[in-house]
């Protein structure tokens, strides 16, 4: 459970790294817009951590749902 203090926003734009190496990222809030500027290492650190928890979640989807597993093909699937 993500705590109360966390604000839901929608993803909104994502910008090209800058000359000075920033990546701008952008929210929407409600009626505003958050734009955050974080640097290329800390977007590589961002980026790899939601990768992971997707990943995660849709691991657990499959298993609770009875799905089968994507990396197998349907027709590996039918040689059961």
């Amino acid at each position: 459970m993500i705590p109360n203090s966390y604000v839901k926003a929608e993803w909104r734009c994502t910008l090209p790294v800058s000359s000075d190496g920033y990546i701008g990222i952008g929210f929407n809030l409600g009626n505003e817009v958050i734009r955050i500027q974080i640097s290329k290492e800390h977007a590589r650190h961002l980026s790899e951590s939601v990768a992971d928890y997707l990943d995660q979640h849709a691991s657990q989807s499959d298993i609770s749902s009875g799905s089968p597993s994507a990396d197998v093909s349907p027709a590996e699937q039918l040689n059961v």
